[in-house]
């Protein structure tokens, strides 16, 4: 069987203060491969191209939480944030500096205040 991993111990920091009432979370890595296929190629071909990530999440609104002010400011000032994303115990973590390009809190009847939050990444990003 698969080594299976609870995501309980998962934290998400905000220039180094955790985010509380994570709901979920995740992260995606891209890499933008370049065609240098000629006429005569059989197959396409290849290069390596430009790589990069972006971050979703959704959690319980508490703006009196420094991580959440952070994020909310940082999309209103148009400002970077360093963002730390660990899925569970063991060695699974992305580190990057980033945008938050969208932060939406919302609301309905007979729920909890919730908002939703987008990052997108510039630089190296860290897997570890």
């Amino acid at each position: 069987m698969a080594t299976v991993y609870p995501c309980s111990a998962a934290t998400i920091t905000v220039g180094g203060s955790a985010i509380p009432g994570i709901i979920d979370a995740s992260v995606t890595l891209n890499h933008e491969p370049i065609d240098c296929t000629e006429i005569a190629d059989a197959w396409k071909n290849f290069t390596a191209g430009q790589r990069g990530g972006s971050m979703q999440g959704t959690i319980y609104y508490n703006q009196g939480a420094t991580a959440v002010s952070s994020l909310e400011g940082a999309v209103a000032g148009g400002l970077s944030v360093a963002i730390v994303f660990t899925m569970h115990t063991g060695p699974a973590s992305y580190t990057a500096n980033g945008y938050v390009t969208s932060f939406t809190p919302s609301l309905a009847v007979n729920d909890v205040v919730r908002a939703s939050f987008a990052i997108t990444f510039y630089g190296a990003v860290t897997v570890g």
